[in-house]
C-alpha cells in the first residue's frame, strides 16, 4: 500500500510540475526569410517569404520611399525588419506587427531633415551591457550591417504596421516579378501567453487563404543591409 501511495504522490508531482510549465509565457526569436516584396493596386504592400507571406497596408512603405528618395538615403547606417507575433493560448497567429527600424549616421543628418523625417537621436554606448541599448537601436541593427560593437552617434526612424500571414495563390509566379535581389532575413519574435495543459500548440504562422490579388505591381520597397556597406 505505502508502494501504490508513493507511485500516486510521485505522479501527482510530475503532474504538478509539468503543468506548471505549461502555464508559463512562451518567448521564442528565430528568422523569418523575404523573398520578394510589392506594393499592390489594392494599397497593400506584400512581404513574400519562403513559408508565408505578410500584407500590410501600404502608408508606412510610402513613408520609407519618401525618405529613401530624399538625400537621407546616403547616410543610412543599417535597416532590418522585425516580425512580432503575440498569441493567446492556442489562437492561430495571423497577426502580425511588423518593424522596418532604421539607422542613419548622425554626423550626416541635419536638424531640418531630423524634423521633417520624425527621426530620434540615438546616442549609443557599449554595446557590453544590453540594459543600455535603446530598443530602437536593436530594432534596426542587422548584424549584416558590421556596426561597431563600441556604439555611435545615430538618428533612428521606425516604419510600422499591423498586418496578417495570407497564403497567395501561386507564390512562384509572382516572386519572378518581385524577387529583392537579396532576401531578407528578417527577425521574428513570437510571445504566446499560457496555454491549456495538454492542449497542443498550433503552428506559428497560421495563415488566412487568399483566392486571389490584383496583379499590377507597382514597386519593390526593400533593398538589403549590403547597399548601405
Amino acid at each position: 500500500m505505502r508502494r501504490i501511495t508513493s507511485g500516486i504522490a510521485a505522479a501527482g508531482l510530475a503532474l504538478l510540475s509539468l503543468s506548471g510549465c505549461m502555464s508559463l509565457p512562451e518567448h521564442h526569436v528565430g528568422t523569418e526569410r523575404v523573398d520578394g516584396a510589392f506594393v499592390s493596386t489594392d494599397g497593400k504592400l506584400y512581404l513574400v517569404g519562403t513559408l508565408r507571406t505578410a500584407v500590410f497596408d501600404a502608408a508606412p512603405f510610402r513613408a520609407y520611399r519618401e525618405l529613401m528618395d530624399s538625400p537621407l538615403k546616403d547616410a543610412v547606417a543599417c535597416a532590418r525588419l522585425n516580425y512580432r507575433l503575440d498569441v493567446k493560448g492556442n489562437a492561430p497567429a495571423e497577426t502580425v506587427r511588423g518593424t522596418y527600424g532604421m539607422l542613419l549616421h548622425a554626423d550626416r543628418v541635419t536638424p531640418e531633415q531630423a524634423a521633417r523625417f520624425g527621426l530620434q537621436r540615438l546616442d549609443v554606448a557599449a554595446l557590453d551591457d544590453p540594459a543600455r541599448v535603446p530598443e530602437r537601436y536593436l530594432k534596426a541593427a542587422d548584424p549584416a550591417c558590421g556596426l561597431p560593437s563600441g556604439g555611435g552617434h545615430y538618428y533612428s526612424v521606425l516604419f510600422e504596421g499591423d498586418g496578417v500571414w495570407v497564403r497567395l495563390p501561386d507564390t512562384s509566379t509572382l516572386l519572378e516579378k518581385s524577387r529583392l535581389p537579396t532576401p531578407i532575413q528578417a527577425r521574428l519574435e513570437v510571445n504566446r501567453a499560457p496555454a491549456p495543459l495538454f492542449t497542443p500548440l498550433q503552428a506559428v504562422g497560421s495563415v488566412v487563404g487568399v483566392a486571389a490579388i490584383p496583379v499590377f505591381l507597382v514597386s519593390i520597397p526593400f533593398l538589403g543591409p549590403d547597399h548601405w556597406k
